[in-house]
């Protein structure tokens, strides 16, 4: 194949892979402006075994979104300390591409039955891409000296960062037990 060819087939896969199609437009509407919270109940009655496959899972996806987040925080304050902007952000774009994953297998492998787990499902889905988001607002402001898309980034990113954890909270407190 020439290269020109190997170019459009990988785009056509990252495309594909990404989530780009119909499916996706309510999440990517949810990335812009602020999201309502989310005030998670127990379920009533019986759950599904897809249902608490799907709960097992936003738990320990949550847990790994917001240990990746707080490490790439925790990484990024020290590079910023001694002024290293390329190291920081080649762990931005891996940071970027490690919460698509997560976004995809979510997205892609978890259908739960009771609505008020696909709104959760939707609404983690939501933080993610926010968080996405924000983190190329960021770089696109630091590589173009656009101080105010950098603090739109770096609030944005912030706001994703907060969501999260207080999702992560009332997870751990609704459903742990189960």
């Amino acid at each position: 194949m020439k290269p020109l060819n190997w170019s459009i087939l990988l785009l056509s896969i990252v495309l594909f892979l990404s989530g780009c199609g119909n499916e996706s437009m309510k999440n990517q509407e949810m990335t812009k402006g602020k999201i309502n919270k989310m005030q998670i109940e127990p379920l009533k009655g019986p759950i599904s075994k897809q249902d608490q496959d799907f709960i097992q899972a936003v738990l320990k996806s949550a847990a790994s979104a917001e240990e990746m987040m707080g490490e790439l925080e925790a990484a990024l304050q020290e590079m910023e300390a001694h002024d290293e902007w390329h190291e920081a952000s080649e762990m931005m774009e891996e940071a970027k591409k490690d919460i698509l994953f997560l976004w995809n297998k979510m997205h892609n492998e978890y259908q739960p039955d009771h609505p008020e787990l696909m709104k959760l499902k939707e609404y983690y889905e939501g933080i993610l891409l926010r968080y996405r988001q924000g983190m190329s607002l960021e770089m696109e402001g630091m590589e173009s000296g656009d101080t105010p898309k950098m603090k739109e980034g770096y609030e944005t990113t912030g706001q994703a960062i907060t969501d999260l954890r207080e999702l992560a909270e009332q997870l751990a407190i609704v459903f742990q037990s189960r």
